[in-house]
């Protein structure tokens, strides 16, 4: 009876040394690629050129200057007669009504009885700016074109707040052609900013960063804490190593050690109890993620598919399933094998 009751006792410790705390935390880093663009364009096409038509109003505005702030990455800027023309139109700006408004602020004792008031008084200016730009190539083929202000939509400045009527309209007539200046200055920078973005998205093959994460264990109790963590630190690090330019081939002999144990974890979680089941489902998330950022597909949708099959968190693994063919598709789509490669256009010239 004493040896049947002392087996008893020892049950519960058996299974707590089994059934041990799962915590996970997400280890987040930085994963770098070359950003896939929208248009499809001849990989010939390395140079591109800028033109820019304005008003008379904004001849004061260079050409040059404009310009500058196009930067299409990883293709060459000429002066003329690239592959990809860029042209730019820049409208007037408009102003289309100016006032003084005024507002009033009551002051109150702690009796709520009013003993005072303070106005305040400033100039609003309604005004509209118009810029538009398309892009083709020397063919004359429409690779986009982008409405970057439109003269429907008003916007409105504001002038600092004065203590008289007066002031806030002698402000007003008085700084009218440098807040106008002003005006401009802002719209156009904001039209080229927009432009820039719209150009490098459709047709440049972008260096790009995403913040992604390893699932890492926090139960520092958990007996596999240690290795766990250390495998974890051993994949950050070697996927850091990858830059839009390449994925070097050391990576993998860095990711080798972690592999072999996230591969190896599932055998030695084989229950269907939650902490057994989480983590499995950690390992396969990691190894799917190892795999889908050294661009092997293949393997990366295994592991999602086995995600989806331990059925912890089935949404993770159908996510990652499809993020593999999207990149699969976006790859087959520009012709291309990875994300990550080198452009010299140092010698470009255009097109003859």
């Amino acid at each position: 009876m004493k040896k049947l009751l002392f087996l008893l006792l020892l049950c519960p410790i058996a299974l707590g040394l089994k059934a041990q705390r799962v915590d996970l935390d997400k280890a987040w880093f930085d994963y770098t690629y070359r950003n896939l663009p929208s248009s499809v364009l001849d990989k010939s096409y390395t140079t591109y050129s800028i033109n820019i038509t304005k008003t008379a109003a904004l001849n004061i505005y260079s050409n040059e200057s404009s310009s500058s702030r196009i930067n299409i990455e990883g293709k060459k800027k000429l002066a003329s007669g690239g592959h990809i023309l860029v042209n730019l139109n820049l409208g007037d700006l408009i102003i289309e009504s100016s006032q003084v408004k005024d507002r009033v602020e009551i002051h109150k004792d702690k009796d709520g009885k009013e003993t005072g008031r303070s106005y305040f008084y400033w100039v609003e200016v309604v005004y509209s700016f118009s810029a538009n730009s398309t892009a083709k190539d020397y063919k004359g083929q429409s690779i986009g074109s982008w409405n970057l202000s439109s003269s429907t939509s008003k916007k409105t400045y504001t002038s600092s707040e004065y203590s008289k009527s007066s002031d806030a309209s002698d402000y007003y007539n008085n700084n009218k052609v440098e807040i106008k200046t002003r005006l401009i200055e802002e719209q156009i920078n904001a039209a080229l900013a927009s432009l820039n973005g719209s150009l490098n998205s459709a047709i440049a093959y972008q260096t790009s960063s995403a913040r992604v994460y390893f699932w890492d264990l926090g139960s520092k109790k958990n007996a596999e804490f240690a290795n766990y963590t250390q495998a974890t630190a051993t994949s950050i690090a070697a996927l850091k190593m990858m830059t839009a330019n390449e994925i070097p081939t050391q990576i993998f002999e860095k990711l080798q050690p972690a592999i072999d144990y996230f591969t190896n974890l599932p055998t030695m979680y084989t229950s269907e109890e939650k902490g057994d089941k989480k983590m499995r489902y950690s390992a396969y998330f990691n190894l799917a993620t190892i795999y889908l950022f050294t661009e092997q597909f293949d393997k990366a949708k295994e592991y999602a598919r086995l995600l989806v099959n331990n059925d912890y968190d089935v949404k993770d693994g159908e996510d990652m399933f499809k993020q593999a063919d999207n990149i699969i598709a976006q790859l087959a789509r520009h012709e291309l094998t990875s994300r990550h490669f080198v452009i010299d256009v140092e010698n470009a010239q255009a097109p003859q």
